[in-house]
């Protein structure tokens, strides 16, 4: 009433309308926390107008239907580097070339797909040299393929891919027999991963421009004037200018056509449907699901509670799998009424936590069992080699 509002609302209202906020930097150029022995160790171990307006304001008010909440992640909000907790990576197993599957797999545990994205952007080279065979220095542009993550190095000399390897690591890790392999599958995987990336750099720029989705972006092509002014912050602003450029050029024009008619000429009617998820997880999801739903083995329906319980709710506003062919309503009013499954994700995160802390526990304690018998030894070993001095003197 009276137009008052919070102070804490108030506030964060004129940042979000009328103030600049500095965000850190998303170069990363200046880490130095990268240590060639650390990676294998790692991978086992203005504000709006406030005034009283009167009878007027209020009745415009009264007319206008209240706004409904937005359930999930706001659009173009970015995904953000996870800190796992200490002696918590989450453990992957490599399968097939590159995709790794979740040991202990929980839900609400961060996946390695989004964090490779952050990974990616948060350590973008930006320019990279173009080198002759001698070595020398032949030109610049933007990096463009994983390949290009390799031809920078920071001011330790120590190469982008490196860096975007260990920071990959200490987030996950994976048991050492699998090394190797893991070590192949990562390799894989961020080809295709910096290949995506540039791809939908371009898509998402449109999206911005144009205030349009996916599917309305691929059809459209902006100006380099366009594209400039929809700069993503982890890209530098020489790189982008290099990709605006690059972009609107004939030579991008034609290799975006050929592509385009051998995807037509292609017999594979499933290409590029295979979804953001990778198959290995997605086989985890459909394992958790046939274990809690109560219908038969051969239904064709689809149990909606068991598709709630399997992420303890709606995770960014949907539930994990034939979202749009579930019932949220239903759903909500359960939920409302208390009909809620005993061994939700929330519940099974906490038993593996404790499950967790017991292990580490006892790793402690035989660690301070070892060094109360080594030091037990060591003083021994003092006394014999200095007994006969001290019995000298007296």
């Amino acid at each position: 009433m009276y137009n008052l509002r919070h102070k804490g609302l108030i506030g964060r209202s004129c940042a979000a309308s009328g103030g600049s906020s500095q965000g850190t930097s998303t170069d990363g150029a200046n880490s130095q926390r990268v240590v060639d022995d650390c990676v294998n160790a790692q991978m086992s171990s203005g504000c709006g107008n406030y005034s009283n307006d009167g009878a007027l304001g209020d009745a415009q008010a009264q007319q206008e239907p209240p706004a409904k909440a937005r359930r999930g992640r706001g659009k173009r909000n970015r995904t953000q580097l996870r800190v796992p907790t200490p002696g918590r990576r989450v453990q992957l197993k490599p399968i097939g070339v590159r995709q790794f599957t979740y040991v202990n797999y929980n839900p609400k545990d961060y996946k390695y797909g989004s964090q490779v994205g952050v990974i990616l952007k948060r350590l973008y080279p930006g320019m990279v040299d173009i080198r002759d065979e001698e070595n020398r220095i032949v030109d610049k542009r933007a990096a463009l393929s994983w390949h290009d993550y390799y031809s920078r190095k920071d001011e330790t000399r120590i190469t982008y891919a490196r860096r975007v390897k260990a920071e990959f690591w200490t987030l996950f890790k994976v048991t050492r027999p699998d090394m190797r392999k893991a070590e192949r599958n990562l390799e894989s995987y961020l080809v295709k991963r910096v290949s995506d990336l540039m791809y939908q750099a371009r898509l998402d720029a449109i999206k911005k421009h144009e205030d349009c989705n996916d599917n309305q972006a691929r059809t459209v092509e902006l100006t380099e004037e366009q594209y400039l002014t929809c700069i993503p912050s982890w890209c530098s602003k020489d790189a982008w200018a290099f990709l605006c450029k690059y972009w609107t050029s004939n030579e991008y024009k034609d290799k975006r056509k050929a592509a385009q008619a051998s995807r037509v000429k292609s017999k594979d009617v499933a290409q590029n449907r295979g979804g953001s998820r990778p198959w290995g997880e997605t086989q985890q999801l459909l394992d958790n699901y046939n274990a809690r739903t109560q219908l038969a083995e051969n239904s064709k329906e689809l149990d909606a509670q068991a598709l709630y319980c399997m992420e303890g709710g709606f995770a960014h506003g949907r539930v994990p799998i034939a979202d749009g062919v579930v019932d949220k309503e239903t759903l909500i009013a359960a939920k409302s009424s208390n009909i809620r499954s005993t061994n939700t994700a929330a519940y099974r995160t906490m038993v593996e936590e404790n499950e967790q802390l017991r292990e580490t526990n006892q790793e402690l304690n035989q660690t301070n069992e070892l060094l109360i018998e080594e030091n037990s030894v060591s003083h021994q070993m003092i006394m014999v080699i200095h007994l006969p001095f001290l019995v000298a003197i007296y």
